[in-house]
């Protein structure tokens, strides 16, 4: 057997491998011995048929077909074992050259991880910000808690901004009812504005029992691709209305409904809560940010089977979300007006940057060489158990803990070195 290796774009070899008859004859003696053992003839038993009328009911094309289709895996398997190649990918494998006598030319082409240089990312620099909590924050946050706990009672008068109520909606675009714009019995009060910009405005004076139709122009930026931007109708029905009783906030509420027994303790408790939050989204900020700049001093030959998997990553996780709200991913695409590709062509850039940090990490991590242990993976296993997620203790969980373990520490590595105060 004969190899030439030649290097394409995107991350692909190329092998010419050259199969001389002598080394195809044995995958033709098997084929044939298996074509035969599948032969019936009337008149005679299977496996007893002379070779002579066993002949007649095989032809060369046959063998040679069955033969390929044994032999082709071992010799590309073969070739790049001696050529020291990692594949990533199905390779492509067709015929080149075939006569009979004469060496069989095959033409292999697969994918292999790209070749690249980390450069040196000890000369990055990301200034961190740093996590301040106002005092209006923690007030904010204390108001969120008090809500909770509030008591409702039976209100007689107009509705106003500040009262709780429960409603029937309609949502209607072009007259058909849309399922996602529609509810019974929606809790909601008034003047917080956590619904449609413009909505609970038009509750504002309506009186138990009452009902309201009004229109409203969606938001560009909606969940529902289907109403964004368009002018929906809506028919509303005051079920329940009711007036909010917050408790007072003191010591007695700090007692009543958390750990501590004072209201400052309280208010300490959700600054540290709130500072913590802040920390954790600024480092997040800052290693998005690493990794971008680093990307950025990084030219990477992608290979297109890693950003394809990437991209049917992304389509399945967008169409299971659309299908949790009762749509269907064509109707999503139709709403949006474009085909299956120009969707696909959008996400492309999105995916290849996932592809390329992946692999900047994967490499960072062998020059680093960092190493996760046995304990460290299945502490980690515990930790996702003890927070009440479902896992199985499979090997290749384990693998995937220990991928995400190292992901980590490289990125912790890069914080060390990149992040100045």
């Amino acid at each position: 057997m004969q190899i030439e290796k030649h290097d394409l774009e995107k991350s692909q070899i190329e092998l010419i491998i050259k199969i001389e008859p002598t080394e195809f004859e044995p995958f033709e003696k098997q084929a044939y011995e298996f074509l035969a053992s599948q032969v019936k003839v009337k008149g005679f038993r299977k496996g007893k048929i002379p070779e002579k009328i066993l002949k007649s009911h095989i032809s060369d094309t046959q063998i040679f077909s069955e033969a390929l289709e044994k032999a082709l895996p071992i010799f590309f398997y073969k070739a790049i074992k001696q050529e020291k190649i990692i594949s990533i990918s199905r390779p492509e494998i067709k015929i080149d050259k075939y006569e009979k006598g004469k060496p069989i030319v095959v033409r292999a082409k697969v994918d292999v991880l790209p070749e690249f240089k980390i450069p040196d990312y000890k000369q990055i620099e990301i200034k961190q910000g740093i996590a301040k909590v106002s005092d209006k924050e923690v007030t904010f946050t204390l108001g969120e808690l008090q809500k909770n706990f509030a008591e409702y009672r039976q209100k007689l008068e107009k509705s106003a901004k500040g009262d709780r109520a429960e409603i029937d909606f309609e949502g209607y675009l072009d007259n058909v009812q849309i399922d996602t714009l529609s509810s019974k019995n929606h809790p909601l009060v008034i003047g917080q504005n956590m619904f449609i910009p413009g909505f609970e405005d038009n509750l504002i004076g309506l009186n138990q029992g009452d009902v309201k139709e009004f229109e409203i122009k969606m938001p560009d930026k909606l969940r529902d691709p289907i109403a964004a931007g368009k002018n929906v109708k809506f028919k509303v029905k005051m079920n329940q209305l009711q007036r909010v009783i917050l408790p007072k906030l003191d010591d007695e509420f700090a007692k009543k409904h958390s750990r501590f027994k004072t209201l400052n303790e309280l208010k300490k408790d959700i600054k540290e809560t709130l500072l913590k939050r802040k920390k954790i989204e600024i480092e997040r900020k800052a290693e998005t940010e690493i990794m971008q700049k680093l990307a950025e001093k990084i030219k990477i030959d992608l290979p297109d089977s890693m950003v394809n998997d990437e991209l049917g990553r992304m389509i399945n996780d967008i169409s299971q979300d659309i299908e949790r709200r009762g749509l269907k991913f064509v109707d999503y695409l139709k709403s949006l007006k474009k085909t299956e590709k120009q969707f696909l062509d959008e996400l492309r850039p999105q995916a290849e940057k996932s592809v390329k940090i992946a692999l900047i990490i994967s490499k960072l991590g062998q020059e680093m060489k960092i190493k996760v242990s046995e304990k460290a993976v299945k502490d980690e296993i515990e930790n996702i158990k003890k927070s009440g997620q479902q896992i199985q203790e499979t090997e290749e969980t384990k693998k995937y803990v220990k991928h995400i373990l190292g992901n980590r520490k490289v990125i912790e590595n890069l914080k060390k070195e990149c992040l100045k105060k």
